[in-house]
């Protein structure tokens, strides 16, 4: 039977303790297709049979088909509605003249050559509405202006104007990621192959004179001296192996240097090799990251490849006898389907300048750029692709059950007693010597009300007599 003794404030404590947890994910998690999941939910109207894409992408632990799989964090691109790349065309004959329109209800209104324009501006809108408060924000970078330099759309500098968003799920993210354990393995070039194809099939390439002056611009940058020699894009976003320019990224000096907006505390990604550099902003309490792809990749790449278009015929890659003898026009890419467009070449009116930013994030569908950032960028391999500590803030309160020398020796209970009122535990009542002692078994805590809420049972009994001052320490966790 139950003994009751009364808490007094000196008997209790409320601290608070954290759990953390490493969260590892490897690459195959991020590039493969059974483990990353689509949901092909925008379906354009027009020209062709139309084309088809996410809004965002799952990645999950192992195959998403299965009832066991755990979605670890979405991925999403997309674009300031103020920036160079929607508002400007950012071509060097006409930088920052205006990329849209709008019609009589405010909607936004593109060239036919971009896609999904719309979409990639409401993502990048409502992440700003979360993380910043405002959907008018834009996410800067640098010590002195990030995480939103307070609204300031009238410079580019540090600004993010092509985000790449990995959204953490709670599963995973918990109450917040820890500081100062967050760290990517990111390839900031694609295969450095494709966009001279024309030019190398017709004696360019490298050092093939002033037609390749572009392609050995970058191959100079990148410290290679072949020629580009297939596609870097692939079908539909997805690009052939062959990545390089790997780099850690990591929140370095978040402990030190950290801000606080509506989301919670927010730091800066730096490349792990040179700390001067920021790439992205890591929101803790959210579990997001805001990579800016304009400094976390090769921007200027050249690109070249098929991604989904507005297209309604099926046509093949001919010989062009005008870029030299024998020369093909992008033989590689095979046959053009329907729904599908060439860009990094000059078949269909494409572009043989073509670059990652802006052309490949305007011009490609959702899916087509997290196709490529999620093969190309993270790569395959089991490697690992992020690892990051997860934090639980356990709140609890820990009651110190006191016992003193004279309390709980004697039960209620019917059986500690005989038939003639004499202790059972005491073999002769006579005897001074003997006296009372029980075996402590169970603790319950009790509300205002004698209510029992809480149930602790102890491992093994415990003798309690007179000559022991006894404490037993419940720890509730909630």
């Amino acid at each position: 039977m139950a003994i009751y003794k009364t808490f007094i404030p000196a008997d209790f404590v409320q601290p608070q303790t954290s759990l953390n947890q490493l969260i590892d994910v490897i690459q195959e998690d991020v590039s493969g297709s059974a483990t990353r999941r689509k949901y092909q939910v925008f379906v354009t109207g027009g020209v062709g049979p139309g084309v088809t894409s996410s809004l965002f992408q799952t990645i999950y632990d192992q195959d998403f088909s299965l009832q066991t799989a755990n979605p670890i964090f979405d991925i999403s691109v997309g674009l300031f509605q103020d920036g160079l790349y929607v508002k400007g065309d950012a071509t060097a004959a006409n930088p920052g003249a205006p990329g849209y329109q709008k019609d009589t209800t405010g909607k936004l209104l593109f060239a036919s050559q971009s896609m999904m324009m719309r979409e990639k501006v409401d993502t990048y809108r409502q992440f700003a509405s979360y993380l910043l408060g405002n959907a008018d924000h834009a996410f800067y970078l640098g010590a002195s202006a990030y995480p939103n330099n307070a609204g300031t759309t009238t410079t580019a500098t540090n600004r993010i104007d092509a985000p790449l968003f990995m959204s953490v799920k709670r599963l995973f993210a918990r109450d917040k990621v820890r500081k100062e354990t967050y760290a990517m393995r990111f390839y900031q070039s694609a295969s450095l192959m494709g966009a001279s194809q024309e030019y190398a099939h017709s004696g360019g390439g490298a050092g093939g004179g002033a037609a390749a002056g572009y392609d050995n611009a970058f191959l100079a940058k990148a410290g290679l001296a072949n020629a580009f020699t297939g596609s870097n894009i692939g079908t539909a976003g997805r690009s052939p192996s062959s990545e390089r320019g790997v780099e850690i990224f990591a929140d370095v000096g978040a402990n030190s240097d950290s801000r606080v907006t509506v989301a919670g505390s927010v730091a800066r990604l730096k490349k792990a090799s040179n700390t001067t550099v920021d790439v992205g902003l890591i929101f803790y309490d959210a579990g997001i990251v805001v990579l800016d792809m304009n400094k976390a990749c090769c921007p200027d790449q050249p690109v070249y490849g098929l991604i989904d278009g507005m297209n309604a015929v099926s046509k093949a890659h001919v010989s062009d006898k005008s870029k030299g003898a024998g020369a093909g026009v992008m033989p590689s890419l095979g046959t053009l389907q329907k729904g599908t467009v060439s860009i990094g070449d000059t078949y269909c009116a494409g572009n043989i300048s073509a670059s990652f930013i802006p052309d490949f994030i305007v011009s490609a569908s959702i899916d087509n750029i997290l196709d490529h950032v999620a093969t190309t960028r993270f790569s395959s391999g089991t490697l690992t692709s992020l690892a990051f500590q997860n934090q639980t803030q356990i709140q609890s309160t820990v009651y110190f059950c006191r016992a003193n020398p004279g309390d709980f020796n004697y039960s209620t209970n019917p059986t500690f007693t005989d038939s003639t009122g004499d202790l059972n535990v005491i073999e002769d009542v006579t005897d001074p010597t003997e006296r009372s002692f029980t075996f402590i078994t169970t603790v319950g805590l009790y509300g205002p009300g004698m209510d029992l809420l809480a149930v602790g049972k102890l491992s093994r009994p415990i003798e309690k007599n007179d000559e022991k001052d006894l404490t037993i320490r419940v720890r509730l966790d909630f």
